[in-house]
């Protein structure tokens, strides 16, 4: 909870840095697994966190299957505005592409990092990445 709150504390003072009218309308997290799961509850924590410190809607959708190829996929067919966000781990990211030779997409050209983030020490790391561009010309140095 508190790398949670610490992410949402960065971004939402990173933000004026980042880019001076970024969000200008509600963004999405997609998150690749089951309501419920590890991921969808850091998603709806930093969903409301951001919502609170940056004054815009971040609304969280599931979108489950295919040990994440679904929800990266829609991740990565949406408009590379900056909008969309990928909330993941490793599997969708890393593990799929090395198993799967026809995947919708591509890790490296379709995604740009914008974080990683853990729970608690014990807890997996999970990727945060954009679809495309992100308002950000590049990825701040805390994303790490």
């Amino acid at each position: 909870m508190k790398a949670l709150i610490a992410i949402a504390t960065v971004v939402t003072t990173a933000a004026p840095a980042i880019a001076q009218n970024y969000p200008t309308k509600p963004v999405c997290f997609i998150s690749p697994y089951a309501p419920g799961a590890g991921t969808d509850i850091m998603a709806r924590t930093l969903a409301q966190k951001l919502s609170e410190g940056l004054g815009q809607q971040f609304v969280v959708e599931n979108r489950p299957g295919g040990g994440g190829i679904v929800g990266t996929e829609v991740t990565a067919k949406s408009l590379p505005d900056g909008y969309t966000i990928l909330l993941g781990s490793k599997g969708p990211m890393t593990v799929n592409p090395a198993f799967y030779s026809k995947l919708l997409y591509n890790t490296l050209r379709n995604f740009q990092p914008l974080a990683r983030s853990r729970a608690n020490r014990h807890s997996r790391r999970r990727a945060t990445a954009a679809r495309g561009i992100s308002p950000a010309s590049s990825s701040p140095s805390w994303a790490g």
